[in-house]
């Protein structure tokens, strides 16, 4: 993040899901982005950490023969189900973790981050815990300590979200520059720098995000997402070269280097 980049040359022009949003939510109430609720787990379901580390549903305990609570969890164990003492599964479970909350954090819309998640809460793999009243679904706060590294992770994601205008603005995302001469409000790459192609896509992408030019002290905001399983290197596109970016999160990258909160990271 830094000052905003020099406007020389033009971003490709391409479509996207986040471009087409405000014909698809545009309605006679004339809503904005705040109206669209983004979360990854909710009370009805798994929590983030059980999303990590269960790819079914352990919901033995409600005595209903496990058929209680839906199937369609979309987790992943990453090797192996439920808590591990393989430091290498754990490692990726951290890292998939950040990456997830990072997402939800940087999201145009309003934020909703359940309770726990911020330090590692688990169900054990319950999906469906209301009538439990014990250990699968109380809170074990010795967690906040225990887990401290993420919850310092999340909290830095929430003050940064608050101090940022640029993932928080009060209109859609159109791919096109607010004034003339000025880059997009949002332009999209691949990782090789180049136009991004959503159909041919093999999950990893730049986004940049262009600075709201009417508010004070507002950043571009460059993100680097690897949805693929592979290690990627990433070449930034054009625009971006020539500017100072400074490190503020690095979901791959072991606690406390996983992010800076005073926003004083690498160039």
């Amino acid at each position: 993040m830094t000052t905003k980049p020099s406007a020389n040359a033009t971003p490709p022009e391409t479509p996207n899901p986040a471009s087409r949003a405000p014909t698809r939510y545009r309605d006679r109430r004339a809503r904005r982005p705040w109206a669209s609720l983004n979360f990854v787990a909710a009370h009805d379901g798994q929590p983030l950490r059980d999303l990590v580390s269960y790819e079914e549903k352990h919901n033995w305990a409600n005595q209903e023969g496990n058929r209680d609570g839906h199937s369609e969890n979309y987790g992943c164990n990453w090797g192996e189900e439920g808590p591990s003492d393989d430091p290498e599964i754990n490692a990726i479970r951290d890292r998939v973790s950040r990456s997830m909350l990072t997402t939800l954090f940087a999201s145009l819309g309003t934020p909703m981050l359940l309770g726990g998640d911020e330090f590692g809460r688990s169900q054990q793999g319950n999906n469906n815990a209301y009538c439990q009243d014990n250990e699968i679904s109380w809170f074990d706060w010795n967690l906040v300590e225990e887990n401290g590294d993420l919850l310092r992770f999340t909290k830095s994601l929430i003050h940064f979200r608050r101090e940022q205008p640029t993932v928080r603005r009060k209109e859609f995302l159109t791919g096109k520059p607010e004034k003339e001469g000025e880059l997009p409000d949002v332009s999209w790459y691949s990782a090789l720098g180049t136009a991004v192609d959503w159909d041919e896509g093999d999950g990893a992408f730049i986004a940049l995000l262009s600075a709201p030019s009417a508010i004070p002290n507002a950043r571009d905001v460059m993100l680097l997402a690897n949805g693929s399983p592979d290690r990627r290197e990433f070449i930034l596109p054009p625009v971006a070269k020539g500017t100072t970016w400074r490190l503020f999160i690095d979901t791959c990258a072991a606690p406390p280097k996983d992010v800076y909160p005073k926003y004083d990271g690498p160039k």
